[in-house]
């Protein structure tokens, strides 16, 4: 099997098109597959598209869906039908590409879980992703705080601990710095880790 992996689209779909071409990536081939490490949205990009493509790649099998903090975010704005600052343009995009005559934000948050979002949220999304030789995930993995240093248990944490893992500013800074690693594995991570991986490089 071999994995393309792309992380913080935040809507830029032609953008995300245009990287898989140049890597090579085939859809029709059943060898390549897809590994997105979260951040669908919450740019005012293209949602819609970046949302069918998405869909219709879990549909097929294609795709492994690791969440990042903005998927937490819209994540929460469905299951609790309160909007967010950060959501709110995604809503009304996605919602629009599905249904125009949308006349609310209430009725643009009705319109995606009618077309199963929050499904695809729940069930076809996970926190981390795993082979031989890598962990991958958005940010970082739930770790020992107060005595910062790696917690073997990490896989099993809970709900909130994964949570804080998924919005963590600092997932590089812990590997390079802290050393805090997965043994005998790699970890690859999104978010913004081209900052603090050349942060870290200068010191």
């Amino acid at each position: 099997m071999k994995y393309f992996v792309f992380s913080d689209i935040h809507g830029c779909y032609k953008e995300l098109i245009d990287s898989l071409v140049k890597s090579g990536y085939d859809s029709n081939n059943s060898n390549h597959k897809l590994i997105f490490l979260g951040d669908a949205f919450d740019k005012n990009k293209d949602d819609y598209q970046t949302y069918l493509f998405l869909k219709n790649n879990i549909k097929n099998n294609k795709l492994i869906w690791v969440l990042g903090n903005h998927d937490l975010y819209l994540l929460n704005v469905l299951k609790n039908r309160k909007i967010n600052k950060f959501c709110y343009k995604t809503v009304i995009n996605i919602a629009a590409g599905l249904n125009s005559k949308l006349d609310s934000v209430n009725d643009c948050i009705n319109e995606l879980l009618n077309d199963g979002l929050l499904t695809i949220l729940i069930e076809h999304t996970r926190y981390y992703f795993e082979t031989n030789k890598y962990v991958l995930t958005h940010a970082f993995i739930p770790y020992n705080k107060k005595e910062l240093k790696y917690d073997p248990n990490w896989r099993n944490s809970s709900v909130d601990k994964w949570s804080g893992a998924v919005n963590n500013m600092k997932g590089f800074k812990l590997a390079i710095v802290d050393k805090i690693l997965v043994p005998n594995k790699t970890l690859v991570l999104g978010h913004i880790g081209a900052y603090y991986g050349n942060l870290t490089k200068l010191h």
